[in-house]
């Protein structure tokens, strides 16, 4: 209950900061998405999001949306660092919008 809690109010916390909604940031800009995930996530998560590296997950078989994304992104998980506090919100906003290209179609 506490955790989910915790979790709500990091989602409003990212938002109120112009994170964007659950979309994903107003200003998204798919250009420089790329190019954020090819500097902080392609190393364990490869260009197209299947390598698998040091346990990264298959971003193609994720089912975690975009808020679920930019809490994962902002806090990490397992051996994945977290990104808070290394670069802008709004960076981590892109990247979980970004992120949301390699899933597999429903």
């Amino acid at each position: 209950m506490k955790i989910g809690i915790v979790l709500a109010l990091f989602s409003i916390i990212i938002f109120a900061c112009g994170a964007g909604g659950p979309e994903g940031p107003a200003n998204y800009n798919n250009d420089e998405a790329k190019k954020l995930f090819k500097r902080y996530c392609s190393t364990c998560h490869g260009i197209d999001g299947k390598m698998g590296l040091n346990g990264a997950k298959d971003l193609a078989l994720s089912t975690l949306n975009y808020d679920q994304r930019v809490i994962l992104i902002s806090n990490g998980k397992g051996a994945m660092n977290g990104f808070k506090g290394m670069i802008s919100d709004e960076e981590i906003a892109q990247l979980a919008k970004y992120s949301l290209n390699f899933k597999n179609p429903e």
